[in-house]
């Protein structure tokens, strides 16, 4: 008969570092955990991208998982061949709006998903329903809350924490700017990269933190800034606060329009202000690691006694093509040139479609750049990459088969930029310009549109999931993104081949196609100021500084343009707010 054990066994991972895995240390003492991924601290230390069977191969002969527990993959990887796993398979996901494409390949392949509160909205929209919203994050007793000091000795009037990319997070950098207005006396720091220790010390520092979450969430904020003992902020349409935190009573809630009133009355009214952060601490307390992840595991367990769960991989739905594309996807977004797994060579036979041979010509292009191979004298018989002849002509024949098919279109014309001359490549990126411009069908797949920055890839994935929760067609935000990609590249070309014309034309489209765009406005301000237009390169800084109100690069335009022009004269509140974004957002 199998051997008895009493405790669940639990196979976690990924963890790769100490900042995305120290502090959950202690947080699976109720079960008997094995922990797998690169960082030291894990009982099983495995490095790459390795698969399922390679993970489970190093477990102990007398040990197998009752549940692999896939933790928080957007900040690793998901192993390739999970949906193959013996056991059943939960992943546990809160930022999945950083790897929003990673997040759902990963959710057609384990039982099911625990996010939080719109990324289960999210989900569901996306045609998942093994997804449930629980808390995972929580408080740390060892580390959070040490560094507190007394009300009267905190030097830090508003702290505004968090990752200052603004790409990701576009209302932090809205209301960090409605912060550059607050009056001169009022100590105001946007906190640097720092380790969790000194990041700490700030927040105990700090009489008001000001959190601005990404999508409404209870984040690792809210738990750090109550332990410190600072006044917590939060945005008033965040979607969880209520259920932890009372307004007025242990938080304080607001928007743009009168978060500077708010942050006024607190600091001239510190017993109010410490009163409601003393209730923060008592009320967040309670949540730690611990009591959340046993809470999710007692979860999961009733799902999987009462049948919801094993075998209700989505995966099973799909077609060996589709699962061998996602795959591949995935080892592109994922990996980069590096060759971790031989699926990221499109080796799979599942991929003789044109979206396979698509995703084959992109794995090895970026194989080739990874492994600094462009040289064609490198290429040997043995090389299991494709010379770059080979990359050009599979793309060229995968747009001649569908040149109505936007991703094939994209692709070559985007290889041809960087690779042929621009005479060549200018009808091309103008072709691609017109199907988009026709009203072309856009599939969603970052793999399609591999060229991109991260920054360009993020705006692409957040637009996805917004319209997935509005209802609407995923192409209507998706376009005017792509358009102002291919305009943009187009442009350059064009201004590094004399055409300043056309790449003023072509930067003017691509403003008037999407207003919100942050990519072409600056390139257009910068051609018409080495043109001597500064008027009209200020106009273009201007609005730039609508969307992006803290591009330090905007604010020296127009400092640039005034110093060079007597037409253009700054405000006293542009220069006050240039010399205080800049004061706050060294590092």
């Amino acid at each position: 008969m199998p051997a008895t054990h009493s405790k669940k066994r639990l196979l976690v991972g990924p963890f790769l570092e100490a900042g995305l895995s120290d502090y959950m240390v202690g947080a699976f003492d109720d079960f008997d955990t094995l922990t797998f991924g690169s960082w030291p601290g894990v009982d099983i230390r495995i490095s790459g991208l390795p698969g399922l069977q390679d993970i489970l191969d190093l477990l102990p002969p007398d040990w197998s998982p009752d549940f692999l527990i896939l933790w928080r993959p957007e900040y690793g990887y998901f192993p390739p061949g999970l949906e193959n796993s013996s056991c059943p398979v939960a992943m546990l996901i809160s930022d999945w709006y950083l790897a929003f494409s990673d997040s759902l390949e990963a959710a057609w392949r384990v039982d099911m998903v625990i996010t939080g509160t719109r990324g289960e909205l999210i989900f569901r929209a996306a045609g998942f329903d093994n997804v449930l919203a629980m808390p995972m994050l929580g408080y740390q007793p060892e580390i959070d809350g040490q560094f507190g000091l007394p009300a009267d000795q905190r030097d830090i009037d508003v702290f505004m924490g968090g990752n200052p990319n603004w790409v990701i997070h576009r209302q932090r950098e809205q209301v960090v700017a409605e912060l550059l207005d607050l009056p001169a006396e009022v100590n105001l720091l946007h906190g640097p990269f720092v380790d969790r220790n000194t990041y700490n010390r700030l927040l105990g520092r700090s009489k008001i933190v000001v959190n601005q979450t990404v999508i409404g969430e209870i984040n690792m904020k809210v738990y750090e800034v109550a332990a410190a003992g600072a006044c917590l902020f939060v945005e008033e349409d965040n979607l969880d606060i209520r259920d932890y935190l009372v307004p007025d009573e242990s938080v304080v809630l607001y928007n743009q329009a009168n978060l500077r009133e708010k942050i006024g009355f607190y600091l001239s009214h510190p017993e109010q202000r410490e009163s409601i952060a003393q209730k923060a601490r008592e009320a967040m307390a309670r949540f730690t690691y611990r009591e959340n992840f046993r809470n999710i595991v007692e979860r999961i367990d009733e799902l999987n006694k009462s049948g919801q769960l094993k075998g209700k991989r989505p995966c099973f739905e799909l077609s060996p093509e589709d699962l061998a594309a996602g795959m591949v996807g995935y080892c592109l977004r994922h990996n980069g040139g590096d060759l971790l797994a031989p699926i990221a060579l499109g080796n799979d036979p599942a991929l003789n479609t044109i979206k396979g041979q698509l995703l084959q010509a992109s794995a090895h292009y970026l194989a080739r750049l990874g492994n600094d191979q462009n040289n064609e004298n490198l290429s040997t018989s043995n090389d299991p990459v494709w010379p770059t002849r080979k990359i050009l002509e599979t793309y060229r024949h995968v747009h001649d088969q569908a040149p109505d098919y936007l991703p094939a279109a994209y692709c070559w014309a985007r290889v041809a930029a960087a690779h042929l001359d621009a005479s060549v490549a200018l009808p091309l990126l103008k072709d691609v310009t017109e199907l988009l411009l026709g009203g072309c069908a856009i599939p969603f797949s970052c793999a399609d549109f591999f060229f991109w920055d991260p920054d360009t890839q993020y705006d692409f994935e957040r637009k996805a999931w917004e319209t997935l929760e509005k209802g609407q067609p995923l192409e209507n935000g998706l376009r005017p993104l792509i358009l102002e990609d291919v305009l943009v590249i187009a442009a350059q070309l064009a201004t590094n081949q004399g055409d300043l014309k056309l790449s003023e034309d072509t930067l003017e489209l691509a403003v008037a196609k999407h207003p919100e765009g942050v990519r072409a406005r600056p390139l257009l301000a910068e051609l018409m100021a080495s043109q001597g237009q500064w008027e009209r390169a200020v106009k273009m800084w201007r609005e730039h500084l609508l969307v992006h109100p803290l591009h330090l690069v905007a604010y020296e335009g127009l400092l640039n343009a005034s110093l060079q022009s007597e037409a253009v004269v700054l405000s006293d509140n542009e220069i006050q707010r240039y010399a205080r974004a800049r004061d706050v957002l060294k590092s």
